[in-house]
Order: structure tokens, then C-alpha cells, then sequence
């Protein structure tokens, strides 16, 4: 587990969560803060915990993706990765979108443990979704209502296909309760290694609307809430701001240096907010290599190296699977208003193609 709240504020600088977290609460008693302590810390041990991780330390946003240092010692490193699939052949699959064909079923060995909630197949197939029709294919993807972060409560129907090509998650509130949407590959198909991408539009976050929203797309591990290890891939998460992306990776291995993170300033070339057109999230997984980013801007390049002894093997080099979730309204982003509902989170296509397949 991390270390200590309290320990971490005065070890390093705060994160972009802590510090909205601080400023939402400083005139809460001890007691309260200590409440709001333990659901940043840590994400779920179990399939229905709500709490959530993010780590690191941030010592500015990047505005520029060649800086070694934008970061601080253990969030982004760029430039310096060497090795592995060429930036000529990742920028390749930065600009493609997936075959506008239906997608083979996964096709692959069964991982994880048997019965156990997440276990699927182990794609060693490309597949890929345009999300065309009015309902989910149910060989790739599942409605979830499983809640890891957010005071929301995931509902089927909240989620669905718009008849247009798109997956959309909305946010609704009905008395003093709130509704949304979640779909996974959970049990469907997990990925180990390759090219991780989907195209979203995020909703909106920014000059007071939606300040409480919580959107993320990410990998989990198969088996966590058994193993002995945890971890997580936040390809993209926001924070009650659509005009910053971040993006973590996160492991239970009990050195916070294990934990990257990364925040850039959605650029002018996205209209400096992420709800105003969809864009490409994307992580290139290799064997000893991740890199993730949205669009031409890199987010992070981290390797094996980058971790202490035997973490990288336990967390980064097993299998995981997908979640698409509209989170709202954890404690430490403010309540939403109730001209903030409805919203949407909002995904044009989903795609996986293992490593092998990547020329």
C-alpha cells in the first residue's frame, strides 16, 4: 500500500487530485480528511471497492514532449526510450483507425484463474469494435456495474450504442442519486503486449460545468483482486477538467517511485478541451516498453528499467483488459450541479492489435 496521506504531502509536491482534494476540504475536521485519505490511496482489493490510486509526484504539466525533467524523477520520460517497435511504425498507427469490417471473435488461451470474475480469453487476435448497430457485441464487451472509483451508480441503462457508431456512457441524476454508464472486456478478452487505442470524446469539464466528472479509460489486471499483485493502466483519466490530459501507471509493489504519472495540457490543436471533438488514446505495450498518448502528444515512455527490481515482471508483464467508465462525483472534486446533468462520454471505436501483428 502507499504511504501514508499525510507522510506523502510532506514528502513531494502535490498531485493535480491532491491539491483540489486540499482546497475542497479545508475546513473539514481531521475526521473527514482522514475519510477522504483513505479513498485516494488505494483502488479496489476487491471487485467492488470505489476507491482509487493515482500516485507520483508532479512537478509541472509538459508542454513539450522532449523534456527529460517536465515531470519530476518518476513521472514522464520522453526521448529516452530506445529499442523495440520504431516511431516511423508507431506514428503509423497513431493516424490508422480499425477496419470498418466486423471484428473476428478473440481467439487465445483462457487466463486467469477458473471461476474467477475476470477470467477470458487471451486475445492473440486483432479485434476491434466501430460500435455500429444498437447493442454491444457481446463477444468483445459487457455492461459492468462493478464501481472502482466515483459516487455513481453504473446502470445498464446508462450505456449504450447511439445507432450512429458510437458507445456512449450518459451521467444522469435522479433525486439525490447519480447514474452512469461503464463497459469492459471483462471476461470477453485481455491483452498482453501490443497496441491499445480507442477514440473518445471526453464530456465537459471546465469554467464551472462538470467540475465533478470523472471519465477514464483504462486496463486492469486479470485475477487482482486474488493475485498478490496489483496493477492498473489509467491510459487516460480527467479529473473534473477536460482541458488537461493524465495518464498513470500504478502498482501495488510498495515503493512509490514504481508509480508514473503524467499531465499535459490538452493543446490548442484540440481546441484546449478534450469533450470538443473525439481523439485517439493509445499505448504502445511492448515486453519492456510502454508508451501512451493522445493523438501526436506523447504522454509517457517508461521501461523496465525505470522500476525497481521485479516489478516491472509482476505488474507490467501480465495480461489485462479494458474498462470504459463515466465515473462522478468522488469526495475530492466538488458536487456536481444540476445543470451539469445530463453529460456523456462518448466512443467512436475500440481496437487491440497484439504485438506480433505490428510490423
Amino acid at each position: 500500500m502507499p504511504k501514508p496521506y499525510l507522510q506523502k504531502l510532506l514528502d513531494k509536491n502535490l498531485t493535480r487530485k491532491e491539491f483540489i482534494g486540499l482546497i475542497g476540504l479545508a475546513i473539514a475536521s481531521l475526521t473527514g480528511i482522514t475519510g477522504l485519505i483513505r479513498e485516494l490511496e488505494s483502488h479496489a482489493a476487491t471487485a467492488t471497492a470505489s476507491i482509487e490510486p493515482e500516485n507520483g509526484s508532479l512537478s509541472g504539466k509538459v508542454t513539450a514532449v522532449n523534456d527529460t525533467t517536465a515531470s519530476g524523477s518518476k513521472g514522464v520520460k520522453f526521448g529516452s526510450g530506445t529499442g523495440g517497435v520504431s516511431d516511423a511504425t508507431l506514428n503509423a498507427l497513431i493516424a490508422a483507425v480499425p477496419p470498418t469490417t466486423a471484428s473476428p471473435a478473440p481467439s487465445g488461451p483462457s487466463v486467469g484463474q477458473a471461476g474467477q470474475f475476470d477470467t477470458g480469453t487471451l486475445a492473440t487476435n486483432e479485434v476491434w469494435d466501430n460500435f455500429d448497430g444498437t447493442t454491444l457485441d457481446s463477444r468483445l464487451w459487457q455492461q459492468d456495474t462493478i464501481n472502482q472509483g466515483g459516487t455513481q451508480v453504473y446502470q445498464n441503462a446508462n450505456m449504450a450504442l447511439d445507432g450512429s457508431g458510437h458507445a456512449v456512457m450518459t451521467c444522469t441524476k435522479s433525486g439525490s442519486t447519480i447514474y452512469s454508464g461503464r463497459f469492459t472486456s471483462r471476461q470477453k478478452f485481455n491483452m498482453k503486449y501490443g497496441w491499445c487505442a480507442a477514440s473518445i470524446k471526453m464530456p465537459l469539464s471546465k469554467n464551472g460545468v462538470g467540475g465533478a466528472w470523472f471519465p477514464a479509460f483504462w486496463m486492469l489486471l486479470v485475477g487482482y483482486n486474488t493475485s498478490p499483485n496489483y496493477c492498473e493502466i489509467d491510459i487516460m483519466e480527467q479529473f473534473g477538467d477536460s482541458t488537461t490530459y493524465s495518464t498513470h501507471l500504478y502498482s501495488d509493489s510498495g515503493t512509490d517511485s514504481d508509480n508514473k504519472e503524467s499531465y499535459v495540457d490538452v493543446p490548442a490543436s484540440h481546441s484546449s478541451d478534450a469533450s470538443q471533438a473525439y481523439h485517439t488514446y493509445w499505448m504502445l505495450w511492448e515486453d519492456n516498453r510502454i508508451r501512451i498518448g493522445v493523438d501526436q502528444v506523447r504522454m509517457g515512455d517508461w521501461k523496465s528499467t525505470d522500476f525497481t527490481a521485479g516489478t516491472w515482471v509482476a505488474h507490467f508483464q501480465q495480461p489485462m483488459y479494458y474498462i470504459f467508465n463515466f465515473a462522478a462525483a468522488p469526495d475530492w472534486l466538488p458536487a456536481p450541479k444540476s445543470t451539469d446533468f445530463p453529460a456523456q462520454m462518448s466512443v467512436d471505436w475500440a481496437w487491440y492489435k497484439p504485438l506480433s501483428a505490428i510490423s
